[in-house]
Formats: structure tokens, C-alpha cells, sequence
């Protein structure tokens, strides 16, 4: 039996108050267009969001996705629009 283990990664997207879409209206605007788009995006790249969180008052979020390797993480943050705002920091994990 063949059994194919997809690894975990740690997300973290973080921007500059000045860059954040809540104070942009075209910004945001861009935002929820791309926001439409994760669902496709993510079956495209072969990515599962286990779970998403946002400090209060950080402009910064963090995310538990599975995904193939690396690359598709990133790729799908691209494709997804929010690499452009945010630097966006990719990390293999093992969930303990």
C-alpha cells in the first residue's frame, strides 16, 4: 500500500499598515475579487487551509495549510493575490 503524506506549513503573511487593505478601498476592492478565487485556486495547487488566525491590531496572519511542497504554498499565495501586499514567509512543519 502506497501512502502519500502531504506536509504541513506554516504561513505567516505580513504587511505595513501602510499597505493594509483595510485602509485601502482599491486595495481592497482587489482583495475580495482574488478572495473569490482561493477555493479554485486551492484545488489547482493541491492545498488544504487547516486553520487561519490574525493577532488583533498585527497586520499580520498566520496559516496551517497542506500542501504538496513549498513551491505550490507559495504559488497559490501568488495566484491568490496576497503576496501583493504582504511578504509572505513559507516554513515546513510537523505538527506535534
Amino acid at each position: 500500500m502506497v501512502v502519500n503524506i502531504v506536509p504541513d506549513f506554516s504561513v505567516t503573511l505580513t504587511h505595513v499598515a501602510g499597505t493594509c487593505p483595510i485602509y485601502d478601498s482599491e486595495a481592497m476592492k482587489k482583495f475580495q475579487e482574488l478572495s473569490e478565487k482561493r477555493e479554485e485556486a486551492a484545488k489547482t495547487f493541491g492545498i488544504e487551509i487547516l486553520s487561519k488566525w490574525s493577532p488583533t491590531r498585527v497586520h499580520k496572519t498566520h496559516w496551517i495549510i497542506k500542501a504538496p511542497s513549498k513551491k505550490a504554498a507559495e504559488d497559490y499565495f501568488k495566484a491568490v493575490g496576497l503576496s501583493i501586499w504582504n511578504e509572505i514567509e513559507v516554513q515546513e512543519i510537523k505538527m506535534v
